[in-house]
């Protein structure tokens, strides 16, 4: 039996790099106002939203062209990074149970840790549970892989729809009892520390949120089925050849997301009430446009990519995606020392916007300079040594030159 080891450097699909590295800055897009407002108790007691002006803006291009459309993208290319590693992992004729296990079990401390340490809204806890039903699909028929896709998103759906049928009454009440906890919320960010923070999270938001994680679970399965199956496909390599069938998608993709996005404009911005399940009825839309939304987003990064040359402009953004536990868990913990050290509360969606983007520039930097000399992140060190029981060597024996962004598609 061969010894395990992960992907050479000089073996990466830059393409994936590139799609994960541009879902990271949706996710903090998506995450970091959560940090400075309690935006999620408008979401679990449908609290009606109080922005106005600008901040009214930007929090409907936020749920138009961010809320839901990024998790599902980087959980796509877990699912695409599930069906190579195993592919991998079997023509080296290594035991890949045990492997992917470990890989998951990795996963899963990192998660539990983020959550328990600095943030509630951790999703890598999630992938770690939802990524072992992944054993079950390997070797599976693509036919089969894509009924599973369609049962999978059904009930997302239909579970997704019962958890938030309420009566009138209860829809009040809901609301009442959300807008007397938010002076509580108020008070405890007046004077934020990490200490207050912490118990905030696991007290006051992880015993309202954390009943409806398992209504994601189905959706998140779905996306990581639909990346096993492009993977089965072959989408991403040879790119070049595959481009008028990419562009026939992509017009395709986009003559359903006009119209939906048009009807989530309207619900929005309330051009048509539903009464008191307005916010149920504009919520399911919004989910249901994270899939289609994020299939057009790949699709558009794929197009692109057709073209070489813009493989080496979004370049830097592929730094990012290469090293994205790194990134993923730098967002949440700068964002926690920004909330406690400089009281940040309730700041506006476009200044939150404007935050999200600096931070992001910052990580291009940061991550094109670590990468240049080093073969993984941090924390993907981390990761890999646990995977592979030893430890991965660091440093690249030669810096990575300026110009070398034409890694090998495959």
């Amino acid at each position: 039996m061969m010894k395990a080891n992960p992907v050479p450097f000089n073996e990466r699909n830059i393409v994936i790099d590139i799609l994960r590295g541009f879902a990271l800055l949706g996710i903090l897009l998506m995450n970091l106002p959560q940090f400075f407002y309690p935006s999620w108790m408008y979401g679990v007691y449908s609290i009606p939203s109080e922005y106005t002006g600008t901040d009214r803006v930007g929090e409907l291009l936020i749920r138009m062209f961010v809320e839901g459309k990024f998790f599902t993208i980087f959980s796509f290319l877990f699912g695409l990074g599930f069906f190579i590693f195993m592919k991998r992992a079997e023509s080296k004729a290594l035991n890949i149970k045990r492997l992917y296990l470990r890989r998951i079990a990795a996963l899963a401390l990192f998660g539990v840790a983020h959550f328990f340490l600095v943030w509630t809204g951790d999703i890598l806890h999630l992938y770690a549970i939802t990524g072992l039903f992944l054993l079950f699909f390997h070797k599976r028929k693509s036919k089969t892989i894509l009924i599973w896709i369609v049962c999978l998103v059904a009930v997302w759906f239909g579970l997704f729809g019962l958890a938030f049928i309420t009566t009138p009454e209860q829809a009040q009440n809901s609301i009442h009892e959300g807008l007397q906890l938010l002076p509580v919320v108020d008070q405890i960010f007046d004077n934020l520390t990490y200490a207050k923070w912490i118990d905030y999270q696991l007290n006051m938001v992880a015993p309202a949120v954390a009943p409806f994680e398992p209504i994601f679970m189905p959706a998140i399965l779905a996306m990581f089925l639909i990346g096993v199956f492009s993977g089965q496909k072959d989408w991403f390599a040879n790119l070049p050849d595959k481009k008028r069938s990419i562009r026939k998608m992509w017009f395709i993709s986009l003559a359903v997301n006009l119209p939906l996005l048009s009807a989530l404009a309207v619900l929005l911005t309330k051009q048509v009430n539903f009464g008191f399940r307005h916010e149920t009825v504009t919520t399911v839309l919004v989910q249901f446009s994270g899939i289609t939304l994020s299939i057009f987003y790949i699709l558009s990064f794929l197009l692109l990519m057709t073209n070489s040359q813009w493989i080496t402009r979004l370049r830097p953004i592929g730094y990012v995606g290469q090293m994205a536990l790194t990134n993923y868990l730098s967002q949440t913990i700068i964002c926690v020392a920004l909330a406690a050290l400089f009281h940040l509360y309730r700041i506006g969606t476009i200044p939150a916007i404007l935050m999200s983007i600096s931070i992001y520039a910052c990580q291009i930097v940061f991550s094109t300079l670590w990468m240049r000399n080093f073969r993984y992140g941090p924390m993907e060190w981390v990761w890999r040594s646990f995977t592979y029981l030893s430890l991965q060597p660091m440093r690249l024996k030669k810096p990575v030159p300026r110009s070398n962004n034409h890694m090998p598609l495959r």
